[in-house]
């Protein structure tokens, strides 16, 4: 919990548990929910998060590739851990084996070289638990549609379990025609499977978007993939009015630096910005090297006392300027040590991932993927938010 530059991110847990019981109440009971946590959930932190939707009854866990499933084989955690991405180089399999890991099949070539590993591994009871990943249209890894029949009987009678079939959506929130087809050449494997006597336990395609646009994809199939909807982000406009998520990540700083301006004088880099009068400027401790986009320079907002205030100047690594004056010409007092939120809730005003996204024309993944490592997450919950709390408050401004 110790950290000296007042710049983190906070993790509210309840909110991360309360998407994932709205998303599974509006499930079928036996369908079973993996929650994507590559890319270390997002920037939210997979151990914490993975741990918490597992108490809350969950199923599985998505992943990358296989560092990303040591990390949370490493810190005790035992469920079903799907790797979502390419296992590839064939040096790196027998770590598949040792940590116990579901792998992504696609070829006939990494089923044989899986097989012939398994027959020198009796560590995982019935065979190593595969999932063979088809092509419906994304055109990036899987098998195509016309070959799923054969590599599916090879992987039979393999020492490999056949777990699960799935595909990915490639414009689930733009193409409708497009997303029926790809689910509907799914459904189609699976019927034609089934005709000859091939139950496989899963069936899979559906993202956030997908699970709220298209119910299809757990209404034919048994199993969901969400990602944005269980972090509280939202996979399209207007989603919110579909499913009620909450933010589950909030990124904070505190003013370290206060000092009153002449007009025309200039600020940052490159003086891109230029004082039209005599200003307050406050520096806050945060840039683009915590993953604060240098393309929100002279464009964003921060919240200070509740209200929006200007990002001025160019964003730097370490530090952005903010412009304080409508706000302190306003009567409200603001001293070094103020809390600005840059992503969150404060007062009755908000700043969304979806608006700094929009903002700059990116998505909502890259902003929260992007935080760095050396913003220090805390995580709240309804035993530890107090606590939590607590240490933020006494935390020293530098100056």
């Amino acid at each position: 919990m110790d950290f000296y530059r007042p710049s983190w991110v906070e993790i509210d847990l309840n909110a991360f548990i309360h998407n994932f019981l709205l998303i599974k109440k509006k499930l079928p009971p036996q369908t079973k929910i993996l929650a994507v946590v590559k890319a270390d959930a997002y920037g939210h932190g997979a151990i914490p998060l993975a741990r918490k939707f597992l108490q809350g009854g969950g199923d599985y866990l998505g992943v990358s590739g296989i560092e990303e499933g040591i990390v949370l084989r490493r810190a005790g955690i035992q469920a079903p851990i799907l790797i979502l991405g390419s296992v590839y180089p064939y040096e790196t399999f027998p770590q598949i084996f040792t940590y116990n890991l579901t792998p992504t099949v696609a070829s006939l070539a990494v089923v044989e070289e899986l097989n012939r590993l398994a027959k020198n591994y009796q560590s995982v009871p019935g065979g190593l638990p595969v999932h063979l990943k088809v092509d419906t249209g994304m055109g990036r890894i899987g098998i195509s549609p016309s070959l799923v029949k054969d590599l599916v009987k090879k992987i039979l009678n393999s020492n490999l379990r056949l777990e699960g079939v799935y595909s990915h959506l490639a414009s689930a929130v733009v193409d409708p025609q497009y997303t029926a087809f790809q689910i509907e050449t799914l459904r189609k494997i699976k019927i034609d499977l089934e005709k000859e006597g091939i139950n496989i336990p899963y069936y899979h395609i559906a993202n956030s978007a997908a699970l709220l646009r298209h119910p299809e994809t757990w209404q034919y199939f048994n199993f969901v993939r969400p990602g944005l909807l269980l972090y509280g982000l939202l996979p399209y406009q207007g989603a919110e009015n579909d499913l009620q998520v909450k933010p589950v990540l909030s990124l904070k700083t505190k003013i370290v630096f206060l000092k009153k301006i002449p007009a025309g004088r200039k600020i940052s880099y490159g003086g891109t910005f230029i004082t039209k009068r005599k200003s307050w400027v406050a520096t806050l401790p945060i840039g683009y090297a915590d993953g604060y986009s240098r393309f929100f320079s002279n464009s964003a907002e921060v919240l200070v006392r509740g209200e929006r205030v200007p990002v001025i100047g160019r964003v730097t690594m370490d530090m952005i300027m903010i412009d304080l004056t409508d706000l302190i010409l306003a009567g409200k007092a603001v001293d070094v040590g103020e809390e600005v939120v840059l992503i969150g809730t404060q007062g009755k005003e908000r700043i969304m991932v979806e608006e700094l996204a929009e903002k700059i024309g990116t998505i909502s993944y890259e902003i929260v993927c992007g935080l760095s490592k050396r913003l220090p997450r805390i995580y709240l919950d309804a035993e530890n938010t107090e606590n939590s709390q607590r240490v933020q408050k006494d935390k020293k401004p530098s100056t």
